[in-house]
């Protein structure tokens, strides 16, 4: 298992434990990791949490980007939007693409794609990633397989490009925390960007 395969699992492990179970509550729910495995993956969460660690939020290091896909009819015209933000809040860049026609899980995709790319550009190292899609978020968390094909293909690509980066997270939210995102992919979707 890779380290960050390993993170992903450790952390829905330790989510799983904050709501105070225990490991063979985490063990049944999870139940195909072994118990060894689930102890192995807390003691590689310890090893990694530090004082360094810590600090994946440095100003310039880090950034915040939300990210959103619309369809008008899924499959219909769709379009993506995010939004970068630094540490501070501040937004730095705003985007939105047409995206021909398609679902609206591809259109999620394809707007965290779109998203990285410009973070990437920007030259961040860390980054939080916020979505409204539950499926995007649990899919590429590692904790929801993933069925569909054309999916798949996307969530390998995000996956390459999450991979060059020294931290990354991805979070999902109500739709009223990713408004701006929202309006974006809606613009590119209605008006062909």
């Amino acid at each position: 298992m890779t380290d960050n395969k390993k993170r992903r699992k450790a952390a829905e492990l330790l989510s799983r434990l904050a709501d105070e179970r225990t490991i063979e509550d985490v063990a049944r729910l999870l139940s195909d990791i072994s118990r060894e495995e689930i102890e192995e993956l807390l003691r590689f969460a310890e090893s990694e949490i530090s004082p360094k660690s810590a600090k994946n939020d440095i100003k310039g290091k880090a950034c915040v980007l939300f990210v959103d896909g619309a369809s008008m009819g899924n499959p219909g015209p769709a379009g993506a939007g995010a939004v970068i933000q630094n540490a501070d809040g501040k937004e730095l860049a705003a985007i939105s693409k047409n995206l021909g026609t398609a679902t609206s899980n591809v259109a999620e995709y394809r707007a965290l794609i779109l998203g990285l790319k410009e973070v990437k550009k920007l030259g961040f190292a860390s980054v939080r990633i916020f979505t409204d899609s539950e499926l995007m978020a649990n899919q590429v968390g590692g904790i929801w397989r993933i069925k569909d094909e054309k999916l798949k293909l996307l969530a390998a690509e995000a996956m390459d490009i999450l991979e060059k980066f020294d931290h990354h997270e991805i979070t999902a939210v109500k739709r009223s925390n990713n408004r701006r995102a929202d309006k974006l992919a809606k613009r590119a979707a209605d008006m062909g960007e």
